[in-house]
């Protein structure tokens, strides 16, 4: 499957994605530094409200299997 992107990239997810995810893996592709806040499930509401108020850029829902 080939997808466009919001710049008119071409792209491969059904391969980029397990490449990336191997990358990161391996530490050699640091994604967490971008990650600017973190927020429980529960906590969902304030951080859509952070995004809002531009208080978070890349905030992230934490997901565990407790909260199913």
């Amino acid at each position: 499957m080939l997808t466009h992107g919001i710049s008119g990239a071409k792209s491969h997810p059904r391969v980029e994605t397990p490449a990336l995810l191997s990358l990161y893996q391996a530490g050699r592709l640091n994604l967490d530094e971008l990650i600017t806040t973190t927020y429980r499930f529960e906590d969902i509401n304030e951080g859509c409200q952070d995004m809002k108020e531009a208080k978070n850029i890349r905030g992230m829902v934490i997901y565990t299997d407790a909260d199913r």
